[in-house]
Parts: structure tokens; sequence; C-alpha cells
């Protein structure tokens, strides 16, 4: 007798054999996803695989409300054989994506989509007779195997941390707690304690007269995942090379977690940025808790292939309002102080604050003038292609209120400190990874230039007793020397422990700013950013105490008397002192490389 076709609904296909094809593809093309991912970055990230599974199972039941629609009002349509292709089709984008190496996807190009269609029907036609029954005969299995791995994931992370403390050194006596604020995306300018014209940072204002306040921070590139990894291992960007966004930081050099806890200290990281500065791109060596993508569906979503194509998608056609999952400044404070206040050891305690990233919620006062619209609407800068005068006034307004709120959330977290009684010996630092453009040089957001507006961040120290106050410092410094400067400030170094000269020699023992490396940025092109006049490919500046020089693909050059000029309108590398200038200051990025 002829078999039927799978396609045969009233013969064969029920909600039931929709749902199961739903979860097994799901779980596999998860499965397949989580460990390439692994594979590729080499990161201890295990409870990744469990992300991608919860994710791709979820997106691809969702998928299937579709198909039982359709066998509900169409019980002779070919639903499972329909949905059997799409599904695989699915599936051969990850393996797409993830299988092959970047020479092979970008000689794809977009015939990638067809290769996966060609072998969605091959994979259809080969197995379809038998696939009802071989997904209901493994999908206990592959539920059953997911199971037992995420409860082994899990257990393992929350007693390996328990062990880890255990296992932690004795920490020396008066050892100071350091605590490491980091305003995702925060350009100094835009800061009262700056010279602002709006008051936007009145707590941040009194925190640097009771410390040290660094005019001239400079960030060692213009996107949070190398300027992170230069934080947390004082090397440059060309050292540690996690300076795309396929890449991570790789375990050649040490972190300041690692040398912490050599030193007696619990680390603990709490990151709003969960798809940059988390454990899957290797930034979670050294710390023995980090909290970043688990926090929500959402953020877990956006690790996946799937979901951030999603996301992207919605924010192109105006219809996602916010960064999925994003976690604000009081979650992260609440979450940290939680644990710190349960840890019975000195800590090191890094956190991430991202409410001061695009799209902007309008919060604070330098809201009030915004329209109705905008009120409701958040813009994304990154996939707005251009923006009216007033539009971009509407931006830097809702920029502005954003970082009033970050400012009262950095006072509520000092105050929840000092209830705990954890102020009495803590060291306490706020940094920002990177600035923001608005329109200086026709560029809106980060990460696609290496201009002033994007380098420039705010740097304060405060330790009552132990750092002066009130004190500024003009010189131009890097913040990739913030490692050598909290150990060297909470314990002391090693010798070749983490390189960089430690910025407390500035305020302790009078260095002179010719003591003091000039600050180096580098920049690569970033692939997930269109192409503009400004970015040349690889870039790399250098900044001094009068110029900002920039060399793009080791040919073209600007120069800038930035304090004079600072907007940097005025390209000076023409004239006549420029060129003399600029043939230094080429040559000494030479020697830095």
């Amino acid at each position: 007798m002829e078999q039927p076709a799978i396609g045969s609904n009233r013969e064969t296909t029920s909600p039931g054999d929709i749902l199961i094809c739903a979860l097994w593809f799901g779980l596999l093309s998860g499965w397949f996803e989580g460990g390439m991912e692994l594979a590729k970055r080499r990161v201890p990230a295990l409870d990744l695989v469990c992300v991608t599974t919860v994710v791709y199972a979820a997106l691809f039941l969702a998928i299937s409300l579709e198909f039982l629609l359709i066998l509900k009002f169409r019980p002779d349509a070919p639903v499972l054989a329909a949905q059997v292709f799409f599904l695989t089709f699915c599936s051969g984008l990850v393996c797409e994506r993830f299988a092959f190496a970047p020479e092979i996807q970008r000689m794809l190009g977009r015939t990638g989509p067809l290769v996966a269609a060609g072998a969605a029907l091959w994979g259809f036609l080969q197995y379809r007779q038998g696939i009802k029954r071989f997904q209901r005969q493994t999908l206990p299995w592959i539920v059953g195997c997911t199971l037992v791995y995420a409860l082994a994931v899990f257990a393992g992370e929350s007693s390996g941390e328990q062990r880890a403390l255990a296992r932690l050194p004795d920490a020396a006596a008066g050892t100071p707690n350091v605590l490491l604020v980091i305003v995702d995306t925060l350009r100094a300018d835009h800061l009262s304690a700056y010279g602002y014209s709006r008051v936007t940072s009145p707590y941040l204002t009194r925190l640097a007269e009771q410390g040290v306040l660094f005019e001239d921070a400079v960030a060692p590139s213009a996107w949070t995942l190398p300027t992170h990894a230069s934080m947390l291992t004082g090397r440059s960007v060309r050292e540690h090379r996690a300076d795309r966004d396929t890449e991570s930081l790789d375990g050649r050099y040490p972190t300041i977690g690692e040398a912490f806890q050599a030193r007696g200290y619990a680390t603990g990281a709490f990151s709003a940025n969960t798809g940059l500065f988390s454990r899957a791109t290797g930034l979670g060596r050294g710390f023995l808790h980090f909290e970043d993508y688990l926090q929500s569906f959402g953020a877990a979503a956006e690790e996946t292939y799937f979901g951030e194509r999603i996301e992207v998608n919605c924010y192109r056609l105006g219809v996602c309002g916010d960064i999925p999952g994003r976690l604000s400044a009081r979650d992260i404070n609440d979450h940290a102080l939680r644990w710190m206040e349960q840890t019975r050891k000195p800590f090191l305690v890094f956190l991430n604050y991202l409410d001061v990233h695009s799209p902007y919620e309008a919060r604070g006062t330098a809201a009030q003038g915004l329209s109705t619209t905008r009120r409701t609407q958040r813009v994304w800068l990154d996939w707005q292609p251009e923006l009216s005068p007033e539009q971009l006034q509407e931006e830097v307004d809702a920029y502005d209120s954003a970082i009033e709120y970050v400012d009262e959330q950095i006072h509520n977290l000092m105050l929840e400190l000092g209830r705990r009684g954890l102020d009495k010996n803590t060291l306490v630092v706020v940094v920002s990874d990177h600035g923001e453009g608005f329109d200086e040089h026709g560029l809106l957001t980060h990460g696609n230039s290496l201009y002033r507006e994007l380098l420039h961040v705010p740097l304060i120290f405060w330790w009552p007793g132990r750092v002066p106050a009130g004190v500024r410092i003009g010189t131009a410094i890097s913040t990739t020397w913030l490692p050598a400067t909290l150990l060297d400030l909470a314990t002391g170094r090693a010798e070749g422990e983490i390189p960089g000269p430690s910025l407390a020699t500035l305020w302790e023992n009078g260095a002179r700013p010719e003591d003091v490396p000039h600050p180096v940025s580098e920049l690569s092109r970033i692939d997930f950013l269109p192409p503009n006049k400004h970015n040349y490919g690889p870039m790399e500046s250098v900044t001094t105490a009068e110029w900002h020089y920039i060399l793009g693909e080791g040919t073209h050059e600007e120069l800038y008397r930035y304090h004079e000029d600072a907007r940097e309108a005025k390209d000076l590398a023409g004239t006549p002192e420029g060129k003399e200038i600029c043939k230094r200051l080429a040559a000494e990025l030479a020697g830095r490389r």
C-alpha cells in the first residue's frame, strides 16, 4: 500500500507534530550555534549553550503558531511539509553563519540564504518520509541532554563561585575595597564638572570636589569592547586585539580581576551592556561573579544570531523602542549591592551602566523641552540616516536627561554604600568607556571615528583620607592605565604583572606631565556600522598636551589644536607647522607600535 505523504494532514499531521517539529529544530539549532560560539571564541561561558537552546526553542515554537493556524483552517494543506522545509532553512542559515569561516561567508555574500535554502530542500527530500517518526524518537533524548547540561552548568557555576571564594588567600590587613563605575557612552564635556552649560551632574561635581578629577582622560578606542578589554588588561588595543565585533579577549594577558584575586579579593562584575561587556566576549576572565545576559530574556535573545537579526530589523523599521532586556542603573546597583553586602572579603567590583547609550530614555529635567512624539518614541541613532536640527537637539536633550538619571543613581549607590558601612575603606572610580557623537563631524553615535567627542571621557577618583580632595589634573592620560593605578593604590603591583604608569603618581609624587606617555587610541573598521568619509579603515590617534593627531590607513592625516578648537573643526595637517607636527607624531606612533 502506498505510504501517505508527510504533508497529508488528514492522515498524519496533528498539532503535536507541529510543536514537536518546532522544538526539535529549535533545540538542535541552539546546540549548534552555542557550541560553535564557544569553540570560536574559546571563552568559558558554558551557559551560552543554555541561552541559545532556550531562545531558539522559544522562537521556533512561536513560528509554529502560524503553522497551527493554517492546520486549523486548512486541514488539507501540507502544513508539516512546509514547516519542515522552513525550519530546515532557518537552521541552514545558522549553520551558514557559524560553520563557515569569515572568508567563505564573504565569498558567499548574499547567496548565503540561497545555499541554506538548497540545503533545506535537499535535507527535506532525503528525510521527509521518516522525519516525523525520527523527531518523536529523538526529541526526548535531546530535551533530556539539554536539561542535564543546564542543571550541570548552573549548579557548577553556583558551587564553583563558592569554592573559588573559599580558596582565596587571606587579604592583607586594611586592604581597601575597589569599585569601578563605568558609565557607557558618557562624553566628558556633557558633565557639569567639565564645564557643561547645563547642570546635568551635580552629584559627580560634588564627588570630584572630594577627590581627584582628570580633565583630559582619553579612551583607548571609540566603542565598548576594545576599551573594556584595555581597562581590564592595561594593554593597548593593538596588543589585546579585541577590536572587531567578531573578536573576543583571549587569554594571552592577565586581567586586573586575576591580579586582585591573587591578593585575596572577591571579584564581581554587573553589566547592562550584555552584548559586549560579557563573558561571551572574553571579558569575564578574573571575575568570580559576573551578571550579564542571563538577567532577562531580551538580553539573552540578543546573544543569538536570529535574535540579533530581529533586533536590528526592528530598529531599522522603527518598531523597537529600547535595547531588549536593558537593565537600568538602579537595577545594576541593586544587584551589585546585594552581592557586595554578602561578600565577607574585600571586593573588586565593576559596574557598567547603559542608560546613556542610544536610544536615550528621557528621565531628567533636560527632557522638559522634548516634543510629545519624542517623549513616547525613542530614536536609535545607529539606524537613523539623518536628523533635522530640531530632532538633533531633542536627542541631545534626551542624552543630557539620561546623564541626570545616572548622576542620581550614582548618588543613591554612594548613599547605600554608606548605609551598609561599605564606604569606610573603599576606593571609588567613575569613568566612561567612550563618548558619543552629535553631528560634530556629520556623524552620530560612536565607533565610527577617533574624534575628540568619542575619546574624551570623565575620570574621577574618590577615597577620603587616601586620595586628595579638590585636585584637578590637566595632563592628557589614557584610561588604559586604570588597572595599573587601581593595583598600585590598593595593594601595590608585582613587576611585569599589569603594564602602564600609575595615575596616582600625578597627585602623589608630583610627576611631571612630560613624564607621562601620550595616550594612543585605535579603531578597526566595525562591520555592523555603515562606512563613512571619516573612517579610513584601521585608524589610530595620539593626544599630546596641545595636539590631537589622527592617522587613517597609514596615509590620511588630521591634526587639531584641541584646547583652542574643541569641536575639531579646523584641520591643521596641511599647514607648514602642521606638517612638521604630523611627521613627528607619526614617527611617535610608529615607535609605539
